[in-house]
């Protein structure tokens, strides 16, 4: 009972704090335990440092649990985001993510417009670190989502020690501080945001200086279009290769990044019984420019061949590699694309921001098929406007209007618009 007791009484402590944090409107964090060895902020940049790289998702705890002497601190945090939206034009399947390549194509038949309430952006993270602020700390951080139907969907899970990051994240490829905050989960059609599995080492001349060098193996992620009876998919033998190397200044809040990939794709020959290797890479710079603190500039463009998977709207979408015109081999597919975006603070409440982007494809034509060429996904835009109010360190509004337009090799043309409006308290 005792302990029960004193349970009690750290979890009323701790709401009463919280709460008094969300009317005083701070950014703080609460720490529980031995906090003797401690401070809030180092604590805070230790776990933020910790954290993914990620426009969308606040990855530091408001409550951290100090182990004894600060040997490691633990924070399990998140937020509950509701979500209701409006589309009209040829609306998308899922109500969180605003795919263009998934546009509907043929007639409404009376789905003109839908209506839609969803909490599937809720959010839940682990985010660890033992012997905080030595040579020898080593953090953890999973995460998850309700994005599959309202099932936990992994988001995140790696350790990092050293510079050395194992398990699954965004490819190294991307650069995914570079989107602006929205309601859509999706973001922009170009964007490189792909979780995958992989090891990298980050080489940082200068502890969270200006400069950054990274190198990377990681799990390939792959779509291709096969002709039936001619050539197939296979396991993939080789890991995709990224670099990266990154300049900051502004205290971090410009920054000008450059990435490159190199991809072995395997495929098999049904008619010679033997396996063929297509040779894929990519390129893309991306950054931020900061603007008398309030307005920022952020920016992306990549290109390549063989690298649709790696890219929001080339997933699934079978253009790693297509087939030649008689269809007995596959080539890798270019593709290319970018987007840029303007985010203005007006004041410590209240941002507005904008983006626009588009992705192309350039699969040659090929008369047979897995995915036909003619209904094969050409190119999309992607426009969105949007504004936050945030009315606490812990809850914030935003509203959204997105449109869409996906176009086929056919000339066929479909758009979407969405308006949505969304309510999130982090914790």
């Amino acid at each position: 009972m005792k302990k029960l007791f004193l349970i009690f009484l750290i979890l009323v402590s701790i709401g009463i704090q919280t709460m008094a944090n969300i009317f005083n409107g701070k950014d703080e964090i609460t720490l529980v335990g031995d906090r003797m060895e401690v401070d809030s902020t180092k604590v805070y940049d230790i776990l933020l440092h910790n954290a993914p790289e990620d426009f969308q998702e606040p990855n530091v705890p408001s409550v951290v649990i100090v182990g004894k002497k600060g040997k490691f601190i633990f924070g399990v945090g998140g937020y509950v985001k509701a979500v209701a939206g409006w589309d009209f034009g040829h609306p998308i399947e899922s109500t969180d993510e605003f795919i263009t390549s998934e546009i509907p194509m043929g007639p409404t038949d009376g789905d003109g417009s839908r209506f839609s309430i969803s909490g599937k952006q809720t959010h839940l993270f682990l985010n660890f670190v033992a012997l905080p602020g030595t040579g020898n700390e080593i953090g953890a951080f999973v995460s998850a989502n309700l994005l599959d139907d309202y099932k936990p969907t992994l988001q995140f899970a790696y350790l990092k020690y050293r510079g050395l990051q194992a398990g699954f994240d965004y490819t190294l490829f991307s650069d995914p501080a570079c989107g602006v905050r929205a309601v859509d989960y999706e973001g922009p059609c170009s964007f490189t945001a792909i979780p995958v599995a992989g090891i990298s080492y980050l080489w940082e001349p200068k502890p969270h200086g200006r400069w950054e060098l990274a190198l990377g193996i990681e799990l390939p992620q792959s779509s291709f279009t096969t002709v039936e009876g001619k050539n197939k998919w296979v396991y993939q033998r080789f890991p995709d290769i990224p670099l990266a190397a990154k300049y900051a200044w502004a205290e971090g809040n410009s920054w000008v990044r450059l990435s490159s990939i190199l991809r072995t794709l395997t495929y098999r020959n049904l008619e010679t019984n033997v396996n063929h290797n297509r040779f894929g890479y990519g390129f893309q710079l991306s950054g931020a420019v900061n603007f008398l603190e309030k307005l920022t500039f952020f920016y992306e463009g990549v290109w390549g061949k063989g690298i649709a998977s790696l890219i929001q709207d080339g997933v699934d979408q079978g253009l790693d590699l297509a087939p030649t015109y008689n269809g007995n081999s596959l080539s890798p597919v270019m593709v290319g694309g970018g987007f840029c975006s303007l985010q203005y603070n007006i004041s410590d409440r209240f941002s507005v921001s904008a983006t626009y982007s588009q992705f192309r494809t350039y699969a040659q034509r090929y008369n047979e098929g897995s995915n036909p060429w003619d209904e094969q996904y050409k190119y999309g835009q992607y426009v969105s406007s949007n504004i936050f109010y945030k009315a606490s360190s812990f809850f914030e509004i935003g509203f959204e209007y997105i449109w869409g337009r996906r176009v086929n090799y056919d000339s066929l043309k479909c758009a979407d618009n969405r308006v949505q409006l969304a309510f999130q308290l982090s914790f």
